[in-house]
């Protein structure tokens, strides 16, 4: 079989990022549907070291069948620890600690093992398992009356060292950062134009910004989902279905009980079309003065999150030429409480979706790019650092037509830094460079403030959003 030919850019990924790479050649889109891609991406590149890329791939597949528990035969398998004694597991463990007994406590969810045992030092080992838990190999024993976790080895990466990061992407042209970052996504750089590179990057922002609102609506099948499934585990899916405020903010009764904003990077409304608010008149409120100061409250439950939000889904109905909207209003497909002009203007913006192609077989990577676990933690790492100062002093946004609000230009210098931190985590731009992601950011706002212009035109003028460099 004739070898392919790296691409420039491949070759400085491999000599600048040597251990955090991966060909993502190696993962077939429906290898990994039993586990997130990038535990698949961790396993078969272990497996891949030591054979060739079919013999790795059998053997990957024989040690999912072998140690990862079918749900419905947990009981089975439970049967078989009871009686053996002993077994090994493949799971998303965690780990929590009882504070009046000491006694460390994991959760096993695929066995529904909720109360397992193990030694406070080993999980102190790994301290993933203590903060979100982790993918992992756990050596299960039973002795009689418990489950004990008796050893550990992790599926995922560990740490990551966020200045050599950063550091590496001096070594490559922004053209070819791109590509890296499309690669990494697992998707083929080459079959997508520049512009729509830089709208699947926009769908990063959440994960690297605080608290950077977006929506997209669009046609099926351009991948929406797939970044917040299998590239990030600091995102959460809520796919269609009814949402309570104690889901989101925390339960009011007792001493009350954190919500989702206390755990997780970025919230994503999944088929946001189809997904129902409960008690909507608290939601709606809350979720408004939320997105606006970044607080919350309910009952006894007060807190500060820097979450993001994501509303996603498709149009009712599409033009088959165009692939575009068939109507000019795009939102009547939200249900009729998230239909509401205050809290879409919150959001900093509406992707272009309409201009993304369907993923068809072409547009799978052949390439490198970076571990997907290893990226994950990279974005999440950078949404505790602030690239704000830089996109305020270098960045001027002015308006024609009606004025420019508050909203307007907060929206587009946020979305405009997480474009500078994906594509220049080094801070280093040029003039032109910062213009063509802050016009993108204003594209984006402008998406949304059109849609309410159609919406509620006395409150919502036409206007242009114009960006220019300092």
């Amino acid at each position: 079989m004739k070898t392919r030919e790296l691409e420039p850019w491949e070759k400085k990924l491999i000599e600048h990022y040597p251990g955090v790479i991966f060909d993502k050649s190696l993962v077939d889109m429906d290898l990994d549907s039993q586990v997130p891609r990038y535990v698949s991406e961790y396993l078969l590149q272990r497996f891949h070291k030591r054979t060739r890329a079919k013999k790795a791939h059998r053997n990957f597949r024989r040690f999912i069948e072998r140690f990862l528990p079918e749900p419905r035969e947990r009981h089975a398998v439970i049967h078989r620890l009871t009686q053996e004694g002993s077994l090994r597991a493949i799971d998303h463990y965690k780990v929590e600690v009882n504070v009046k007994t000491g006694v460390h406590l994991v959760h096993i969810p695929r066995l529904g093992i909720h109360d397992a045992r193990i030694d406070p030092d080993l999980a102190g080992d790994y301290e993933r398992l203590l903060i979100d838990g982790i993918w992992g190999m756990g050596h299960l024993v039973w002795d009689g009356e418990n489950v004990f976790v008796e050893k550990f080895v992790p599926i995922q990466v560990q740490g990551i060292d966020l200045p050599a990061f950063i550091e590496g992407r001096r070594y490559f042209t922004t053209e070819e950062w791109i590509k890296v970052l499309v690669s990494s996504l697992g998707l083929n750089p080459d079959a997508y134009t520049p512009r729509q590179r830089l709208i699947l990057l926009a769908r990063m922002i959440p994960l690297v910004e605080d608290r950077a609102n977006i929506m997209e609506l669009a046609p099926t099948q351009t991948g929406k989902t797939h970044l917040y499934i299998h590239i990030s585990y600091h995102a959460t899916l809520i796919s269609a279905g009814t949402v309570t405020p104690a889901y989101l903010f925390g339960s009011n009764v007792g001493y009350g009980c954190e919500g989702l904003l206390a755990r997780t990077d970025c919230i994503v409304f999944d088929e946001i079309t189809n997904t129902r608010p409960a008690n909507p008149q608290e939601l709606i409120g809350k979720l408004k003065n939320y997105l606006e100061s970044g607080h919350y409250d309910r009952g006894k439950v007060r807190g500060q999150s820097t979450a993001s939000f994501v509303f996603q889904g498709n149009y009712d109905s599409v033009d088959p030429n165009t692939m575009r909207p068939s109507s000019p209003y795009h939102l009547s497909c939200l249900p009729a409480e998230f239909e509401d002009s205050a809290l879409l203007d919150r959001f900093h913006g509406y992707l272009s979706g309409w201009d993304m192609p369907k993923i068809h077989p072409g547009a799978i990577s052949r390439s490198y790019g970076f571990i997907s676990d290893y990226l994950c933690e990279v974005l999440h790492q950078f949404k505790r650092r602030s690239y704000m100062d830089i996109v305020t002093k270098r960045l001027d946004i002015t308006a024609d037509g009606a004025k420019i609000t508050l909203r307007d230009v907060r929206s587009i210098r946020k979305l405009t830094a997480g474009f500078v931190k994906l594509l220049f985590p080094n801070g280093e731009f040029t003039d032109g460079e910062l213009i063509m992601v802050a016009e993108l950011a204003a594209e984006f706002r402008l998406n949304m403030l059109g849609q309410l212009n159609l919406r509620d035109r006395g409150n919502f003028p036409s206007k242009e959003l114009v960006v220019s460099v300092t």
